[in-house]
């Protein structure tokens, strides 16, 4: 029997050797970083992996998607890696929701990698909130930027909080460049 601690150990293994938008989000109910956690896979825990996932357990489904998208430890299978994301971001999970969003980002997909960062956004994931602000930057619309990243920063994203601080700086994308404001967020 797999015990929360199990699966965490695993995921963690899995997303610190091939990484993805969430290495130092909190996962399952232990509250354990990825960034805590520095041993390769083993078969032993994609092993874990699948069972986890196959019993509904969303972070699994996650880390068997990367596992099959990336094909480590299992045959390369983008069409399976895209149906453990969606299922677990049905689940109505927000860091799954994100992660579906990212898979649609790597697959080409801007418009739906959006519709489903925001639905994770829309329930305060900091990291939805941070990829939006992101793409948005990206797309040359600061202003646009500046508005996720201020709803990242307000709650207490560091990543946000940096991006708010070099859109700044440098006067990036209809963004007024301000040595003060820039200092006031990398404070």
């Amino acid at each position: 029997k797999r015990t929360d601690i199990e699966i965490n150990v695993c995921w963690c293994r899995y997303t610190r050797m091939f990484g993805n938008g969430m290495l130092n989000s909190p996962i399952g109910s232990k509250g354990m970083t990825v960034s805590e956690c520095s041993n390769p896979i083993e078969k032993k825990s994609a092993k874990k992996i699948k069972q986890a996932a196959e019993k509904g357990d969303v972070k699994a489904q996650i880390a068997q998607g990367l596992m099959y998208e990336q094909g480590r430890n299992v045959k390369h299978d983008n069409v399976t890696a895209f149906k453990l994301f969606e299922m677990a971001a049905n689940s109505g999970d927000a860091e799954a929701q994100s992660a579906f969003g990212a898979k649609y980002w790597r697959e080409g997909n801007r418009k739906e990698a959006l519709r489903w960062y925001e639905r994770a956004a829309d329930q305060g994931y900091t990291e939805a909130l941070c990829e939006l602000g992101d793409n948005y930057r990206r797309a040359d619309d600061g202003k646009e930027a500046m508005k996720w990243y201020k709803r990242a920063a307000d709650l207490g994203n560091a990543r946000a909080i940096r991006s708010i601080g070099w859109q700044y700086q440098h006067g990036y994308n209809g963004i007024k460049q301000s040595d003060a404001d820039s200092v006031k967020w990398y404070k």
